[in-house]
């Protein structure tokens, strides 16, 4: 397995373990915290958190945050039981994620066609949804079909919303059930599950997640029932209505449309919280909302916590894996004596820019993998005469050889190279002789791959 490869792979397994371990402790700690403020009917902050849980899934923010952090990108690349058991586990997650989601997409498909093939509803009707859009201020049009073995109400899609029934109501149920579905649209709740699905598709292995996605469904469902009561006070006709359904089979799952209703069960707690909800006082949601910061800092600094023991972790690795790389190259170090000439572009095949750019009093560490006849630069700089750029590098190759011609140094805007060559370590200080644009460069002359760490630092003399 290359190296670029393990490095990849690395970088993705990080990604899903962060996202698992904070995605995990961010679930638990609110499944316990939510607790104490769920009977009291705070609707609208218990769904906002279940959208948070589920992001800690899909965003890693520790490795954002230790993607910086360069210690050794190559280390597993010696630690061989390490990298054969990470590659037998991405293949294990990669197979689970591939069954998974052919798995979900056969459903889709499914629901997918029967919906683009029902019938419309009369003019009537869409009359009356395009009211009910007006009045919710949503200025989207959305159809209305007719598909009978939908078994209820419901709102499917995200870029061509439709609302499908089964049936046709009377007109005081369609307006209950059009302001519902409208309200979800409003709400974006089908962006959320199609976001749930996904991650779903890609953490199957995590057990927390069904119950998260069941969490988020059930309050973003009392949350429309909020809402819906707030421009429709007759709250027992709207329940009434749902009751009414509930008499119906519903033959879609909840995983890719928004229903009015899904199971006694679930209509038992939505009309629980509802009535929590309507008894709650103005004075003590306040108090609670000072509860809820409280908590979203107590989830952050344990967030940071965790991301810094991964940080910790891996550095500790590092450290004892780096002894491998550098036996018997200890005593090659040499501060070299800095050469000059004329950039040459016949000298390279290619030449790969880095989003990187030079800095006065300012240093940044490497791992650079490069191939014969190939150049790799950074980003322009302003430099000022009499700067000092600290470049150090230590060369690994990808087959044993006892000749190395790697350059790396700076080039200035004329296209003069200021550099060091020729050493499997390679430290100078190069000074820069006038003021103006310069890119630091690592250049490969010699006929093997090579894998260069190490770091450049520019600083103002006294």
């Amino acid at each position: 397995m290359t190296l670029i490869l393990m490095i990849i792979i690395i970088k993705i397994f990080s990604g899903i373990f962060l996202c698992t371990l904070l995605g995990t402790i961010l679930y638990l700690f609110w499944k316990a915290a939510g607790l104490l403020i769920e009977h009291k009917g705070y609707v609208d902050i218990n769904y906002l958190i279940w959208k948070m849980v589920l992001l800690m899934f899909a965003i890693p923010i520790t490795l954002i945050y230790a993607n910086g952090f360069e210690k050794s990108t190559y280390v597993f690349e010696v630690a061989g039981p390490i990298k054969w058991v990470i590659g037998i586990l991405m293949i294990i997650w990669l197979v689970g994620t591939i069954i998974f989601t052919i798995r979900f997409l056969e459903k889709y498909r499914a629901i997918r066609k029967d919906i683009l093939n029902a019938d419309l509803c009369g003019d009537e009707i869409q009359s009356m949804v395009k009211s009910i859009s007006k009045k919710l201020g949503v200025h989207k049009e959305i159809q209305v079909v007719i598909l009978e073995k939908a078994g209820g109400p419901m709102l499917y899609g995200i870029l061509k919303p439709r609302i499908i029934l089964p049936r046709i109501y009377d007109p005081q149920q369609l307006n209950m059930i059009f302001t519902h579905e409208l309200i979800h649209y409003k709400h974006h709740d089908l962006i959320w599950k199609h976001l749930a699905n996904i991650i779903c598709c890609v953490y199957w292995f995590q057990p927390a997640l069904k119950d998260v996605f069941y969490q988020l469904d059930q309050w973003g469902e009392t949350y429309c029932d909020r809402t819906v009561c707030e421009y429709l006070p007759d709250v027992k006709g709207y329940f009434s209505t749902i009751i009414d359904i509930s008499m119906e089979e519903i033959r879609y799952g909840r995983y890719t449309t928004a229903g009015l209703y899904e199971s006694k069960e679930v209509l038992k707690l939505r009309m629980e919280r509802m009535k929590s909800y309507r008894q709650q006082r103005r004075l003590r949601r306040g108090i609670s909302v000072s509860v809820l910061f409280g908590m979203i800092i107590l989830s952050a600094t344990t967030v940071f916590a965790s991301g810094i023991g991964f940080v910790k972790a891996y550095d500790k690795i590092a450290d004892e894996t780096r002894e491998e790389i550098n036996v018997g190259t200890e005593g090659d170090i040499k501060d070299q004596k800095a050469k000059y000439r004329m950039y040459d572009k016949t000298r390279i095949k290619k030449c790969m820019i880095k989003n990187e750019r030079l800095k006065e009093n300012d240093g940044k560490p490497f791992t650079w993998k490069i191939k014969p006849k190939e150049r790799i630069e950074t980003k322009e700089g302003h430099l000022k005469k009499g700067t000092c750029v600290q470049v150090a590098a230590c060369m690994g190759f990808e087959e044993e050889h006892p000749e190395t011609h790697i350059a790396i140094g700076i080039i200035d805007e004329d296209g003069e190279e200021t550099y060091i060559e020729n050493g499997v370590n390679l430290v100078s200080d190069l000074k820069v002789k006038k003021s103006g644009q310069y890119r630091v460069f690592l250049e490969n002359q010699g006929k093997k791959k090579a894998v260069a760490g190490g770091y450049y630092m520019v600083v103002t003399e006294e």
